[in-house]
């Protein structure tokens, strides 16, 4: 059996400073931490299209810009409770969000692809963090700054911030390389807060992130799985990175489903280009359900004429029914019967 990762947060003091209070300040720094996977992501999604751009390929593009995030994410107060271990209660955390919301440190929106779905999408405004911090002499860690921005945050108009926070997805987002700091250094105990905060280790970082990637590709490689679906997990480790899934569950889930590989890898990777909102399990089952169904409705085309069907080649259900269909019954006549027979069309023939 496996053994379960140990959750770690983080509580920097520059956050802390720039929010007010410590649960502020950890959800914050949380969803910096989302916000640079999913630029991650974004970024390899961007190499895809420019390499199928130039083969030509416009249907591929067209899929591949669908799946771009541009720093959006769903994000629950009960998932974030539960990621920061439960320092805050959902309640809490709730409120928190809708201060860091009105403070313009997250932007927030419904689902623009589903008016039905009535959950917050979040986003982090890290042009406006960054700025909030450098005014109190700190940096946003791992972001480089613009060299002419002192020169142009003295006459900067609310306007022109406006402007410069639309392009922060091309500005603000660092290559890996850069992130892989140590966040040691930026670790201190904050006690004066609405509750008791035990000792947080300072490990979650960009430098963590590509650890933990490199953990996940050992334990896939180890896994009870075919090649295909193997496959389709290393190729989506972001994705299994961003919604906390277990591979266990993969590993469950193939060797309790009659699917094969090749469909199962097809069903896993659909999923995990979708958006998984709840639990990726029930997720999967309804997928191969619907998999199956789609398989199973299909009609049986019954032989023209009456040629007969090698038996072996015929079908369950046409053996079935051969079987219980009942055979037909011979009629049998005694002499007499036929020389009646014969006696009443002779009549019929003379008269």
């Amino acid at each position: 059996m496996s053994s379960q990762k140990l959750k770690r947060v983080v509580l920097k003091e520059e956050m802390v400073a720039v929010t007010g209070n410590a649960v502020s300040g950890l959800i914050l720094n949380q969803m910096v931490y989302w916000t640079e996977i999913l630029n991650a992501s974004d970024q390899e999604i961007l190499k895809d299209i420019e390499n199928n751009k130039k083969l030509g390929l416009d249907h591929k593009v067209a899929k591949l810009e669908k799946q771009l995030r541009h720093g959006w994410f769903w994000k629950s107060a009960q998932e974030l409770s539960e990621e920061l271990m439960n320092i805050a209660s959902r309640g809490t955390v709730d409120r928190k969000l809708k201060e860091l919301v009105a403070d313009k440190f997250l932007e927030v929106r419904k689902n623009p692809k589903n008016k039905m779905d009535k959950t917050n999408h979040y986003r982090v405004d890290l042009n406006f963090l960054r700025q909030e911090l450098k005014k109190l002499g700190y940096t946003l860690e791992g972001y480089a700054i613009p060299e002419n921005e002192q020169e142009q945050e003295s006459e900067e108009s609310p306007s022109q911030r406006i402007a410069q926070n639309e392009q922060s997805e091309e500005t603000l987002i660092p290559p890996i390389a850069q992130n892989e700091q140590s966040n040691a250094q930026n670790e201190q105990s904050i006690t004066h807060c609405e509750q008791t905060i035990p000792e947080i280790t300072s490990e979650i970082s960009n430098q963590q992130i590509t650890s933990k990637e490199s953990i996940i590709q050992e334990e896939i490689k180890n896994l009870e799985l075919p090649s295909l679906t193997k496959r389709v997990l290393l190729n989506k480790i972001d994705r299994l990175i961003l919604f906390n899934i277990e591979l266990l569950e993969v590993e469950v889930l193939f060797h309790n489903t009659e699917l094969e590989d090749k469909p199962f890898a097809d069903v896993l990777n659909d999923v995990l280009n979708s958006e998984i909102k709840k639990s990726f399990k029930r997720k999967m089952q309804v997928s191969i359900q619907n998999y199956i169904k789609s398989l199973n409705s299909k009609e049986v085309i019954e032989p023209k004429h009456n040629k007969p069907v090698r038996e072996e080649l015929m079908p369950e259900s046409w053996k079935q029914n051969k079987a219980n269909q009942e055979p037909k019954k011979k009629v049998v006549m005694s002499e007499e019967e036929k020389q009646a027979i014969r006696e009443q069309v002779k009549q019929l023939s003379n008269g």
